[in-house]
């Protein structure tokens, strides 16, 4: 059986990683930044101090905010503006140094995307790329009777497209 052929037929529930990985809302950027290295990962679901899901971080919201420069995030560069950049021509050594994420005093409740793009666990896999795409992310939650029980990120997607989905 190739991915061609499996592709119509697989759900997120099929394709999801049942592990989710969370952090507190709380958690400061510096420690993130050692969860998400440490953790081999890119994005993470965000928990208040009950457990229930307020948003979703990543590397790419923490160099969003490493760029706001004194500014609130609402007047920060917009999302779609700030992978069109080209950081290369903008920044020197002096730029930088105030980026450190060490130096912040951010928290995760301040740079998290404060919603989660969650698809029921019977979505096709066609629905899943198609939220990816228009929602400009890389890992879509997977919803169960009103719970999150997974999720599917592009690298999953990819495994399945690339034949590798029934090796999980």
């Amino acid at each position: 059986m190739n991915a061609t052929t499996t592709l119509p037929r697989t759900t997120a529930r099929d394709l999801m990683s049942r592990e989710v990985v969370s952090v507190d809302s709380d958690m400061s950027m510096s420690e993130l930044a050692t969860f998400l290295e440490d953790g081999g990962i890119s994005g993470v679901l965000v928990c208040d101090h009950g457990g229930q899901p307020v948003g979703v971080v990543s590397v790419s919201d923490i160099a969003s905010a490493s760029t706001l420069n004194g500014r609130s995030p609402d007047t920060a560069v917009s999302r779609a503006a700030f992978y069109s950049q080209s950081w290369e021509a903008e920044f020197d050594d002096y730029d930088i140094e105030p980026m450190r994420i060490e130096e912040s005093e951010l928290a995760v409740g301040d740079v998290m995307t404060p919603e989660v793009v969650a698809v029921p666990a019977d979505a096709p896999v066609s629905e899943i790329a198609r939220v990816m795409l228009e929602q400009h992310i890389h890992r879509v939650f997977v919803r169960q009777n009103g719970e999150i029980t997974g999720l599917v990120s592009t690298t999953d997607l990819l495994s399945l497209l690339a034949g590798r989905g029934e090796e999980r």
